[in-house]
């Protein structure tokens, strides 16, 4: 029997692409691994496709149906979500170290940025950074010794204006800079 694993995202349109585009290419790497897949959005409407992974709106019903999970991955930081879909029957518990509750609320804590104290087994540092099938293999680029160009982007939600904050402090520091700035809908 196939061991199945179950991401449960952030996917509402506040919430932008980070969430799911991470839990994303861990989806396909747990396929690589023989997984059976299942993923689910929070605050989802509708389901959408990304690398091949198909993303089902988030039903506390349908996501407890079928066997138990051996890998329920949660990505979410809305305090109620993490509660009800952590409650739900799984084996191990994995989360971001940024979604994190509590530092011991996952077995294993994805910490790509280091680790802050997070319990449980933690898979810390770039190596565990979870970067969607299309980069996956691409060769290394040539890192120049000054910067010419620089993108700036704070995820969907860009709290407190941080992205335009750090932009223009980049501009007022190296102004021959050539600057590009996104943000989200939130």
């Amino acid at each position: 029997m196939t061991a199945r694993a179950l991401l449960v995202a952030e996917a509402g349109v506040a919430a932008g692409l980070g969430h799911l585009a991470r839990c994303t290419a861990l989806a396909c790497a747990l396929r690589e691994q023989g997984f059976e897949v299942e993923a689910l959005g929070l605050g989802a409407t509708e389901a959408t496709e990304l690398d091949g992974v198909r993303w089902e709106p988030y039903r506390p019903g349908r996501a407890a149906a079928g066997p138990t999970p051996a890998i329920l991955v949660l990505d979410t930081y809305d305090r109620a979500a993490w509660t009800e879909v952590a409650a739900l029957r799984h084996g191990r518990l994995v989360a971001f170290e940024d979604a994190l509750p509590t530092t011991s609320a996952a077995d294993v804590v994805i910490a790509p940025q280091g680790t802050s104290g997070a319990g449980g087994r933690v898979l810390a540092g770039l190596r565990f950074a979870c970067l969607r099938k299309p980069f996956w293999g691409i060769e290394p680029r040539l890192v120049r010794e000054q910067a010419s160009r620089v993108l700036v982007t704070t995820g969907g939600g860009d709290l407190g204006g941080l992205a335009s904050r750090i932009a223009t402090g980049l501009r007022e520091r190296l102004p021959a800079l050539s600057l590009e700035l996104v943000w989200g809908p939130g």
